[in-house]
């Protein structure tokens, strides 16, 4: 996968893309809230994701 990142003063913005298709929010919750606490996950499409971290630190 591949991902972009964006930040503003009181989150932080993940998208990640080039998932295979397999792949749920479950997955992604499991693997990125290893890095810090997750506000929220929207899937936009097959294989792209936006992961929203509660803290720009994380």
């Amino acid at each position: 996968p591949s991902s972009s990142i964006e930040s503003n003063s009181s989150s932080t913005t993940i998208l990640v893309t080039n998932l295979q298709a397999s792949v749920t929010e479950d997955d992604v919750f499991d693997l990125f809230s290893q890095v810090g606490r997750i506000d929220e996950i929207k899937t936009l499409s097959r294989g792209c994701v936006q992961i929203v971290y509660l803290k720009p630190e994380q």
